[in-house]
């Protein structure tokens, strides 16, 4: 705990560095087993969220029926103050959100001062996480939100037992069930909620409302819903409305779902699950306090995705502390978005400094393939064969590269090398099993060698799941080229 002190002495010394920014609070690292948390919350405070993580993993786990280990490392930051995570994101709608990647994973949340649970916004975060690391379906919105706000409400009544299900409001089914948007709305948003068109609490809520009568509810024929769960879900990732699905699996017309909802609210009492799992590593947790130059590359790498123009002022903090240090560089090239010309010079930059490194490969590379995914014609020619050898290299120097064995995979389908593509492809699927664009090339790649089975199977993914019209245009197009009707 003395480095904390240590590190608030460094920052005194650094007056280059803005004052303003969040990076100067004092930032703080928390190892588990299953993630690192950087936070600027009080290091006991850090450290009783740490354990709760902790618990909530094995006990989701449990309830998951799940054993996988973890394949790619998990980053969560957690801001003390809900102001700075708002101005950091520019957004006032949301709590946190999750954002996989192929190289690490990134958690990212606030306090909420509406959550009735102490460590309810983290654990809705964290089951968003859990289901993209362990399930290999896509989910529907509404599904997804409402089994995050299902396990958030999680209370641990003793180190390996908790209790699931308990509401999140006064189970009042008129105040639930009357709120807009209406039931049908919900199960009719797939990919995401447009938060412009409807009450966010109303949208949790009601997604809340159908999770939990969908797990301890009966069907129209006096059986558990729960059993169904499962195959319901494997049938909207293969396509069906999750108003149909519903109505398969349970007996109940989506458009009068409300009935059967009332009345399950009406109960004096919900019915709450049991869950009892192992018990955790009983070695102590450590609080590693950062340096105003590592708390600055910690939050740039998480906050890019949401706000690079941040990122890269993070960035050039640290570069001009240690301008050649090539992870930074290649970082700070990631930030520039819209600058193509800067970025791609800080990327050579950083190829110049090491040839070998895997991060400068992989970013030129992407640089070089950015203006040709458009184009296979001969004028890019040269650029796929570069970027492929620097895919290459990536992988040479560091066979774990997902994204490089991703890179590589694109490059082969656009230059007619399908079979090629497919090993590299896989390497990816096998990370991200429900990833639309994943299953958009990996479908090409086996339509382009003749296994149109297996190319049905995963451009169905896309055509069924990518957010993007234009995504499931592509698919719709490829997936007519096949001999068999779709």
């Amino acid at each position: 705990m003395s480095r904390c002190y240590r590190c608030l002495a460094v920052a005194v010394c650094l007056p280059s560095l803005a004052s303003a920014s969040i990076a100067d609070h004092q930032w703080c690292r928390i190892t588990t087993p299953h993630f690192d948390l950087v936070t600027d919350i009080e290091p006991n405070d850090g450290l009783e969220l740490a354990r709760a993580l902790e618990d909530f993993h094995r006990m989701a786990q449990q309830l998951l029926n799940t054993d996988q280990e973890q394949v790619r490392p998990l980053r969560v930051l957690a801001f003390e103050n809900k102001d700075d995570f708002r101005e950091t994101f520019d957004n006032n709608q949301i709590a946190g959100f999750m954002k996989p990647s192929f190289q690490e994973h990134m958690l990212v949340f606030g306090p909420d001062e509406g959550a009735r649970g102490r460590f309810q916004v983290a654990f809705h975060e964290y089951t968003h996480y859990l289901l993209r690391r362990y399930s290999s379906l896509n989910l529907p919105i509404w599904f997804e939100e409402g089994f995050a706000v299902y396990l958030s409400t999680a209370q641990f009544v003793s180190p390996t037992r908790a209790l699931v299900g308990r509401p999140v409001v006064t189970p009042n089914a008129r105040r639930i069930l009357n709120r807009r948007p209406r039931v049908g709305q919900i199960l009719d948003e797939k990919y995401t909620v447009d938060w412009s068109r409807h009450v966010l609490p109303g949208v949790y809520e009601k997604a809340w409302a159908v999770v939990h009568f969908l797990y301890h509810g009966e069907s129209t024929q006096n059986e558990p819903i729960e059993k169904h769960i499962d195959d319901m879900l494997v049938a909207i990732d293969a396509g069906m409305s999750s108003s149909e699905a519903i109505s398969t699996f349970t007996g109940y017309n989506s458009d009068d779902l409300t009935v059967p909802l009332r009345s399950y609210f009406q109960r004096k009492d919900l019915p709450i699950r049991t869950v009892d799992f192992e018990p955790g590593n009983s070695q102590p947790l450590a609080v590693d306090c950062l340096d105003p130059l590592e708390a600055r590359l910690s939050l740039a790498r998480v906050v890019m995705a949401r706000n690079p123009l941040l990122a890269g002022r993070l960035l050039e903090d640290v570069l001009e502390d240690a301008p050649n240090d090539v992870p930074t560089l290649v970082s700070y090239s990631q930030a520039l978005r819209g600058l193509g010309g800067k970025a791609y010079s800080i990327a050579e930059q950083a190829l110049q400094l090491d040839p070998s490194d895997p991060g400068a490969n992989v970013r030129m590379a992407e640089l070089i393939v950015s203006r040709c995914m458009e184009d296979i014609a001969a004028l890019c020619k040269r650029n796929w064969d570069d970027a492929a050898k620097l895919y290459r290299t990536a992988l040479k120097s560091d066979p774990e590269r997902v994204d490089a064995a991703f890179g590589l995979g694109v490059v082969y389908v656009h230059t007619g090398k399908p079979g090629d593509a497919i090993n590299y492809l896989l390497v990816a699927h096998r990370l991200a099993p429900w990833a639309p664009r994943i299953n958009y090339y990996l479908g090409e790649a086996y339509r382009l060698s003749g296994n149109e089975a297996l190319a049905r199977l995963h451009l169905n993914k896309t055509y069924h799941w990518d957010a993007s019209e234009d995504w499931r245009k592509r698919a719709r197009i490829s997936l007519s080229l096949l001999s068999l009707p779709y």
